[in-house]
C-alpha cells in the first residue's frame, strides 16, 4: 500500500486545441494530472494565478499557466486578448495581446496592460527592426533557401512543382547533406523517385552513412521504389538482402527479398 502512489506514474495530460474555429477542445488526462490541475485552479481562484506541469507519455514536460481575470467582458483586457486563429502580426498597432505577451509581460488585468504598454511598444519596435534585418539576411541566402524548398515540394506531393524546381537545380544536388533522390526514396515518394531517375539521378549513389538507395528502400519495405531503382541499374548486394531480412519493424520483407534474388539471378530461398 505504501507504494500505491508510486505506481500511479507521471501526471499525463494531453490538451488538444481547436484546429478550426468552433471545434471542440479535448483534454485527456490521468487522475494524477487532473488532481494537479485542480489544485492549480484552486490556487488561481485564491491568488489570481496558478501553475502546474503537464507530461506526455514520452515524458516530455510542458508548463501550464492559469490566470484569473474577473473583469467585465468589455474591459480592455478581454477586448484585446487574442482569439484562436487570429493573426497577431496582422493586427493594427499591436492591439491584440498574444499568449507570449501575457506571459512575457505578466499581464493579468487591464491595469497591467496600461502599465506595460510603453515597454510593449519598445519591444514591438525592436522586434520589427530585427525582422527587417532578418529579411535582408534572408535575401542574401536565397540560393540556399531555394534548396530547402525541395523538402516542402516533396511533402506536398506536388509533381508539377518538382519539374519547376528542377528547371533551376541539378538533379544530383544535395539538400541538407543528402541528394534529392535520397529524400524521395526515404519518404517513399515513388513518382518523385521515377522522375529524378529519368532525369539522370544516380541509382547507385550512397548517403552520408554509406547506404545505397536500394538498401534504404529494402529496409523500409518500399517494394515499388526498390523496383524503380533496380530498373535504372541499382546494384544488388548483401547489404540490401540483410536490410530486407532485418527491416525497420524487425520483420522480414519477403516480397523484396524475392525481388532482389530474381533481379540478381539468384533463385534460392533466403
Amino acid at each position: 500500500m505504501n507504494n500505491e502512489k508510486d505506481r500511479e506514474g507521471p501526471p499525463l495530460l494531453y490538451i488538444y486545441s481547436q484546429k478550426e474555429p468552433h471545434q471542440d477542445v479535448l483534454i485527456v488526462s490521468n487522475k494524477a494530472a487532473l488532481l494537479r490541475l485542480k489544485e492549480s485552479i484552486e490556487h488561481a481562484l485564491k491568488s489570481g494565478e496558478g501553475d502546474c506541469t503537464g507530461v506526455f507519455s514520452d515524458f516530455e514536460t510542458y508548463g501550464i499557466k492559469i490566470i484569473l481575470n474577473d473583469e467585465q467582458y468589455d474591459s480592455e483586457f478581454w477586448q484585446r486578448l487574442q482569439l484562436p486563429f487570429f493573426e497577431v502580426d496582422d493586427s493594427h498597432g499591436g492591439e491584440v495581446l498574444s499568449v507570449e505577451d501575457m506571459i512575457g509581460f505578466g499581464l493579468k488585468s487591464s491595469e497591467d496592460i496600461r502599465k506595460a504598454q510603453p515597454e510593449m511598444n519598445e519591444y514591438r519596435k525592436y522586434n520589427k527592426e530585427m525582422t527587417e534585418k532578418m529579411k535582408r539576411i534572408a535575401k542574401r541566402n536565397t540560393p540556399r533557401d531555394s534548396q530547402l524548398d525541395y523538402i516542402k515540394i516533396l511533402n506536398s506531393n506536388n509533381f508539377k512543382k518538382l519539374d519547376e524546381y528542377l528547371n533551376n537545380h541539378e538533379v544530383n544536388e544535395k539538400v541538407n547533406g543528402e541528394s534529392l533522390i535520397y529524400w524521395a526514396v526515404f519518404n517513399n515518394k515513388l513518382p518523385f523517385v521515377k522522375r529524378l531517375l529519368e532525369l539522370g539521378a544516380d541509382p547507385n549513389q550512397l548517403d552520408t552513412l554509406g547506404r545505397s538507395l536500394l538498401e534504404i528502400a529494402s529496409y523500409f519495405g518500399y517494394f515499388e521504389v526498390c523496383k524503380a531503382v533496380l530498373e535504372k541499374g541499382a546494384n544488388v548486394n548483401e547489404n540490401c538482402l540483410q536490410r530486407s531480412r532485418y527491416s525497420w519493424n524487425s520483420q522480414s520483407q519477403n516480397e523484396i527479398i524475392e525481388l532482389l534474388n530474381e533481379w540478381n539471378g539468384n533463385k534460392k530461398t533466403i
